[in-house]
């Protein structure tokens, strides 16, 4: 993993099948949200209260694997700096 000042940037080899799990599992998402936002109000499929869960599921779910970064970090006795909206 390469560090910045205040992020932490995914460099893998996938050397662990979790670890490509993982940023696939990552990708999916993003690219799920990212489609979810561009189509609100032009697919009836997605309803405000459909999306109001996903968007809520999202957010515990990043709250989550924030606050586990936090705790790996501390038990490594390594520096961990929240993303923006997190901290």
């Amino acid at each position: 993993m390469k560090r910045t000042d205040d992020t932490c940037n995914i460099v893998s080899r996938r050397y662990h099948p979790e670890e490509a799990a993982m940023l696939k599992l990552l990708t999916c998402r993003d690219f799920f949200i990212d489609k979810i936002r561009r189509n609100i109000g032009n697919n009836r499929n997605l309803t405000y209260e459909k999306v109001d869960e996903f968007f809520k599921r999202n957010q515990i779910i990043m709250e989550d694997l924030n606050r586990l970064n936090a705790d790996m970090a501390q038990i490594l006795d390594e520096p961990y700096t929240p993303p923006r909206g997190y901290r």
